[in-house]
């Protein structure tokens, strides 16, 4: 199965950060004709670890183009005001020819919705941060 993991850092707290991915759970992860709906199917919230703070928040498909696909995003605090934000995706796609889709299409489309996807998160925890 393809495996698609994308970092990114935020100048949030781990609590706000936190607060801007649940917001962001819920909607359709991939756009057209049948969408990529995703659901909550693990959650640990923010809680101290020998190392510092971390959470986890796991989704698997609902529905979608894809046989199967589940996203792991792994909160970790690197300080008090920043956040290390970590999204592993591995998925399936559907079809005899499922692994030409997944290696050339698919792998670049939910690299780029999931950036998309934190961006907006960044956006919105920092201004939480900020506020």
């Amino acid at each position: 199965m393809p495996l698609v993991i994308i970092r990114t850092t935020i100048a949030a707290p781990i609590h706000a950060v936190w607060k801007a991915l649940l917001e962001h759970a819920g909607s359709p992860l991939l756009g057209g004709r049948r969408p990529l709906e995703l659901v909550v199917a693990e959650q640990r919230e923010p809680h101290a670890v020998v190392f510092g703070i971390e959470a986890r928040l796991v989704q698997q498909q609902r529905c979608g183009p894809l046989a199967s696909l589940c996203l792991e995003r792994e909160l970790e605090a690197v300080d008090s005001k920043t956040t290390r934000l970590a999204d592993r995706i591995t998925f399936r796609a559907a079809g005899p020819f499922g692994w030409v889709a997944g290696y050339s299409t698919m792998r670049w489309r939910l690299g780029r919705a999931i950036r998309r996807q934190q961006s907006l998160i960044r956006q919105r925890a920092e201004s939480m941060a900020g506020a």
